[in-house]
């Protein structure tokens, strides 16, 4: 004969009691979760984590397994509970997992754990609490001798103005190191920990300096829970053979560089126009220019040749240059051209 009696509280009959309420009552009001330290999640590309900014790195599985383990170590549970079991599920919006960027999302737990020993039963408690991801790299993977890498930035044929120009832009960014430097016959090849930089450098070069990128993204790892793709991607730069306000010949014509970058524009020495120098159709080749003196302007403009000593007429139609003036010439097809 089962002995029930009337909860105080809810006015149910009930067999087990905790406190002087029934059960379920007593899970109404109780939690097993006290609260949550705050914590953010630092992962790196090799899976190690950490939840605090100055704390140490620790290996996981990957970036679910990250969470896991900051959810157990930071959770706090009410006074007197057992805590079995913590399962969790990252929910996050679309990303792309690379060193620099941040994303906000949510954590979904659920605990199994006991109360007291007035409750033999095992509760079950779901809650969700907001996280915040950021993807960097590690000290381990920063340092020189680290194998870690996301992208390769190959340059080739490029000066030293180049190399140092994106040196200089690895140093200023925190999160991006190159972990390897491969010197090649005509180049270098930077192992970048960060493929979203081999990429904007990619680009960043071509609009500073003109020339040719191509890119070339290959699978290196994918995440067995998340089925996330991490690629590595490879960045070929290629300058031009000319550089901003060089002489070069296209389409049988002098042209001036006066704008690279995605495109090449060219003042034609001539008439002064500018023009779109489609490079896919011809590649300008650039003109050694020569110093030398005007000899007359009237009535046509006539330089000292540079080799001969001798007056030698020059394409171009109109001048403010007075004779004796130093300028520059180029030479295309036995004719002349000042710069």
């Amino acid at each position: 004969m089962s002995s029930t009696r009337m909860c105080p509280k809810c006015g149910n009959d009930a067999d087990s009691f905790i406190e002087g309420i029934c059960k379920e009552c007593y899970l109404a009001d109780h939690s097993l979760i006290k609260g949550f330290k705050d914590f953010v999640i630092f992962f790196c590309g090799c899976n190690k984590f950490k939840t605090k900014d100055k704390s140490k790195w620790m290996l996981c599985k990957n970036l679910n397994d990250a969470v896991n383990k900051s959810v157990t170590k930071n959770l706090v549970p009410e006074l007197g509970v057992t805590i079995e079991e913590i399962k969790t599920e990252l929910v996050l919006p679309k990303h792309v997992p690379n060193a620099g960027v941040k994303v906000v999302g949510e954590i979904e737990i659920t605990v199994n754990g006991f109360f007291s020993e007035d409750l033999e039963e095992p509760v079950f408690e779901s809650t969700i609490i907001p996280v915040k991801v950021n993807f960097t790299i590690c000290k381990d993977c920063s340092r020189p001798h680290s194998q870690y890498f996301e992208g390769i930035l190959q340059l080739r044929n490029a000066d030293p103005e180049i190399e140092t120009f994106v040196k200089k832009a690895v140093d200023k960014n925190r999160l991006v190191f190159i972990t390897k430097e491969k010197k090649t016959t005509n180049g270098v090849d930077y192992y970048l920990t960060s493929n979203q930089f081999a990429h904007s450098m990619g680009h960043e070069l071509r609009n500073k300096f003109g020339g040719i990128i191509k890119e070339n993204s290959k699978l290196f790892s994918r995440d067995s829970t998340t089925s996330k793709e991490q690629r590595r991607l490879t960045v070929l730069y290629k300058p031009h053979p000319f550089k901003l306000h060089d002489a070069v010949s296209y389409d049988k014509k002098v042209y001036t560089i006066n704008k690279m970058g995605k495109e090449v524009l060219g003042k034609n020495v001539v008439t002064g126009k500018t023009t779109l120098l489609r490079l896919e159709k011809e590649m300008p080749e650039r003109l050694e220019t020569v110093q030398t003196t005007i000899a007359i302007t009237s009535p046509r403009i006539e330089v000292i040749h540079p080799k001969t000593f001798q007056s030698t007429p020059v394409e171009n139609k109109e001048t403010t240059l007075k004779p004796g003036d130093e300028i520059q010439i180029v030479e295309l097809n036995n004719r002349f051209f000042i710069i």
